[in-house]
């Protein structure tokens, strides 16, 4: 991914939806499953109506759909990288079209005595219509990279990643608005579901060519590829799983990501069977009450998740991951608490007007969650459409398809957990346990969110050139860190600011400090409250540290961009920006001034900058160069006198300028001037070479 494309403003929807290649996989997808989840609601919506309490149902049907995916997923993703996945995609609707229409014999009839008997045939054909559809998420993530320009991947993976669940909870609704309405019923869902997959399917057959060409024949374009070899298939399917793991497990990262979609739709699970348990145990409900409630509760979230991912989609290539997931966790969490500890008024025993009064009080008790469902929606929007554009940012192209079926295959074996646990579990106090309980381990999990989203933050935002200015996020954060800088210095250190007005208030500023202490950079940051920007190694700037570097707006400079670091340091200045910089270079063994380097203030040289030269007095001694931990010793920051540098000023010139500056300092110290910077061993040395 390029620098300069990674670092461009996110377009709108609009311009996304412009595209026709983008909207062919967009309206596909929604239509795909949309189908699939009107066939399974008819089903679903059947059951509630056969048997008083349903859940139990619920889960061996939606466990039906999600064993195919825990089984295949792990294998699905060399088919994916290595076939056209423009018909791949189309393919899986040709087939289930058809097959779908089998549906419509069984709830012809859900009335009848034999249906209990034989309810779970219905099983093994959801099974396999799961199997055909294994291949469908991973082949349309992996085809985004190839409908829109890089820097519209962020927004379109948010919305294609949330088509799933949005047409999961919308068709909820359809489905149970649709089921209980007379003339229409179950069976008649289903033509309904044929004709969306073969609207999917001639959507799929529109994509343009790039979606047909296979993510192996990338690799001779891609240095770490390497050109296929004649091997029997089944080891070239195993040899590609095998490194498709391998790479996700190398890349802390992707891990991070795996984590955050497992414990998303282990919750998401959980509510979902949830859901109608609540509505028929604790706020009352029964027959098409239930049946509505179940339905347009999750309508409600799925507008909620949409509007959630479209936000985050807009937004996620300049908004930090620490901003999105650890906020996403708290409120998926506290709606779903305010959700499940709702209670209705029980009906057993009443008669008459007092019966109806009391299901009417408890229907209106449940549209009155509806906005806590959208709020839960928000959370769960904001969450799924972070992680798969965060992992289309990371992922190499060259496996693209396997690492997401691997997501895919971490998230259905976690989702097995409660299926199984509400297929197999009859009482009533299990399910007691996990509504009490889920809400609070969702909102202690965002602690790990924290931590993890840390990680993805690093593999994000670190490979970026750090060249362009601070956009609002640093801003922010940089007054976030600048403040909570202050406070600590102020407590800890006892920190002060000596001749505060000489630093100039507008205008370029190229401030200079002595180098005793890792803290540094902290303390002569406070020392205005203008945004102070530092040029410091790539090594440290793209490491674990990253976060914070980026906050602090510092400029990495490695061996083959320190002029293009020096471009931008200049460039800063010209705005009318300020450069934090140490003339030592590293950090003093013992406090003592080192000797500057020669070419020290050559940015206020080229930009005109004045130099305020700052002594940081006991920085040493707080934070010595050999210890982890802060003593809290007294720092104070002495601001002595500016001057500039002339724009034709020699070399010679430029190491005096520095010499004076390091002058300035030692004199604010009391201690003795560094050596001169040395120019003339410079040109000697380039005189042999």
């Amino acid at each position: 991914m390029s620098n300069t494309s990674a670092e461009k403003e996110a377009p709108s929807p609009r311009t996304v939806f412009a595209q026709g290649a983008f909207l062919c996989l967009f309206l596909g997808s929604v239509a795909g499953f949309l189908g699939d989840r009107l066939y399974m609601m008819a089903y679903i919506a059947t059951v509630q109506m056969v048997f008083g309490e349903a859940s139990r149902h619920i889960a061996l049907i939606t466990m039906a759909g999600v064993v195919p995916q825990f089984l295949l997923y792990p294998f699905i993703g060399s088919l994916v990288d290595n076939m056209d996945r423009r018909r791949l995609l189309w393919a899986i609707f040709a087939l289930k079209a058809p097959l779908v229409l089998i549906f419509t014999i069984q709830l012809a009839g859900y009335d009848s005595p034999g249906f209990k008997e034989y309810w779970f045939v219905m099983l093994i054909l959801v099974f396999l219509m799961n199997v055909i559809t294994v291949p469908f998420t991973p082949a349309r993530a992996s085809a985004i990279p190839d409908v829109v320009d890089e820097s519209q991947q962020g927004i379109s993976a948010s919305l294609i990643a949330t088509t799933g669940l949005v047409s999961l909870l919308g068709g909820s609704t359809l489905g149970s608005y649709l089921a209980t309405l007379e003339y229409v019923g179950p069976a008649r869902i289903i033509p309904i579901a044929t004709v969306l997959f073969i609207v999917a399917l001639l959507c799929f057959r529109a994509l343009p060519s790039t979606v047909a060409r296979k993510n192996t024949a990338r690799k001779k374009d891609d240095p770490k590829g390497t050109e296929p070899t004649e091997e029997p298939k089944t080891f070239r399917l195993l040899r590609d799983t095998w490194e498709g793991i391998k790479y996700s497990l190398r890349n802390r990262a992707v891990l991070a990501l795996i984590v955050f979609e497992a414990i998303f739709w282990v919750c998401a699970v959980f509510y979902y069977l949830l859901h109608e348990w609540h509505g028929a145990t604790k706020l009352h409900l029964a027959g098409d009450d239930k049946v509505m409630h179940f339905g347009l509760g999750l309508g409600c979230a799925g507008v909620g998740l949409f509007v959630g991912a479209l936000t985050v989609g807009k937004f996620c290539r300049q908004l930090s991951p620490l901003l999105t997931y650890m906020p996403s966790f708290l409120l998926i969490g506290g709606s779903m608490k305010a959700i499940l500890m709702t209670t209705g008024t029980p009906v057993e025993g009443l008669a008459g007007d007092a019966l109806a009064q009391a299901a009417q009080a408890n229907v209106e008790l449940s549209r009155g969650l509806w906005p806590w469902l959208l709020l839960l929606g928000l959370g769960g929007g904001a969450l799924l459409g972070r992680i798969d554009a965060d992992m289309l940012t990371i992922i190499e192209e060259r496996v693209r398809g396997r690492v997401f079926a691997l997501k895919g295959f971490f998230f259905t074996a976690a989702v097995m957990g409660p299926l199984v646990l509400f297929a197999t579990g009859h009482s009533d106090t299990i399910r007691e346990t996990v509504s009490s309980m889920l809400p609070t381990i969702l909102m202690f999990s965002a602690i790990l969110a924290l931590v993890l989203s840390y990680l993805v933050d690093c593999a994000i935002f670190a490979p970026r050139s750090g060249l362009a200015p601070p956009g609002l996020t640093e801003r922010i954060a940089y007054r976030c860190g600048w403040l909570g800088s202050l406070l600590i210095a102020k407590l800890y250190f006892r920190y002060s600011v000596v001749n505060s007005e000489k630093f100039p208030k507008t205008g370029p500023v190229l401030v200079v400090a002595n180098h005793g202490s890792f803290f540094d950079p902290f303390w002569l940051g406070i020392c205005t409250n203008r945004i102070v920007r530092y040029i410091m190694h790539s090594y440290y700037y793209r490491g674990i540290g990253h976060p914070f570097f980026r906050a602090l707006a510092t400029i990495p400079v490695d061996e083959n961009g320190t002029l293009a670091a020096l471009r931008a340091g200049r460039r800063v200045l010209v705005d009318g920006g300020v450069i934090g910089m140490f003339p030592e270079g590293h950090v003093s063994d013992d406090g003592q001034l080192q000797q500057p380097k020669s070419g020290a203030l050559f940015l206020a040289q080229k930009s005109g900058a004045q130099v305020v030269p700052v002594a940081l007095k006991g920085n040493t001694t707080a934070l010595p160069r050999w210890f982890k931990i802060p003593r809290p010793y007294k720092v104070t920051a002495i601001i002595t006198d500016s001057f500039t540098v002339p724009q034709n000023a020699s070399r010679e010139e430029v190491a005096a300028a520095s010499d004076r500056a390091m002058a300035q300092i030692g004199e604010a110290l009391g201690l003795p001037a560094p050596p001169k910077a040395v120019v003339e061993r410079r040109r000697e040395r380039r005189k042999k070479d």
